[in-house]
């Protein structure tokens, strides 16, 4: 029982803080990244080292895994990843990089 009251008042501890409001938390290299943003940009970045099918599904993959609402599309010959999500370019850059794949936004 008292494991249910702890759970409670997190939540409750939550909601009081953050209000309606959606908010993604998630522990990237160890840092604590809160996110509030509600609204879907596109963000464009030069993975130079993409090459292959294995290459996007790993891509598809990771920024799944960030964000489960995000939209990929990647263009093997430009080595282009244009990305549909909530996210920031840095958390999507950040989630890139952990997969293995160095990313740069796109001018």
């Amino acid at each position: 029982m008292a494991d249910k009251a702890s759970s409670d008042w997190k939540v409750k501890g939550a909601r009081e803080i953050f209000g309606a409001r959606p908010a993604l938390l998630t522990f990237q290299r160890w840092k604590l990244h809160i996110l509030h943003q509600t609204e879907v940009h596109m963000t464009t970045f030069h993975v130079p080292d993409m090459s292959c099918g294995h290459c996007r599904k790993a891509i598809e993959t990771a920024v799944g895994a960030a964000d489960s609402t995000a939209t990929v599309e990647c263009d093997l010959d430009a080595h282009l990843v244009k990305i549909d999500s909530k996210l920031p370019a840095g958390a999507l850059a950040a989630a890139l990089e952990d997969a293995g794949y160095k990313a740069t936004v796109a001018a």
